[in-house]
């Protein structure tokens, strides 16, 4: 059972590594959204729930739950994609290149 942020975080990343899918889908329940707008746009109001979850100790304040739900969104998709390959998908792949930035980089462009 998950009790902090830290080992929901490692659960999610476990459950994409055995490519579970039910797993990652049943981590879900650890988190609370709102039908109502979050406080500033493109800030939706989703919340770790506490029912599942001890208090955030503050070694783990640093957290964020909004993290925590994208990691659990992209390993959900990236497990839908590769299922959908693996099924036989042929059709159009779009690709999106992401780069970091780090500090003291004013680009987002991946090394040459």
């Amino acid at each position: 059972m998950v009790t902090t942020p830290r080992e929901l975080a490692e659960a999610i990343g476990q459950a994409e590594e055995r490519h579970d899918l039910a797993a990652l889908e049943d981590l879900e329940r650890y988190f609370t959204a709102s039908a109502e707008p979050g406080p500033v746009p493109f800030a939706p109001a989703v919340t770790l729930d506490a029912q599942f979850l001890d208090g955030l100790p503050s070694s783990e304040a640093g957290l964020d739950t909004l993290s925590l739900v994208n990691a659990l969104d992209r390993a959900k998709r990236k497990l839908a994609y590769r299922a959908r390959l693996a099924a036989g998908y042929d059709g159009p792949i779009i690709v999106s290149e992401v780069g970091r930035i780090t500090s003291g980089s004013s680009s987002s462009s991946p090394p040459a």
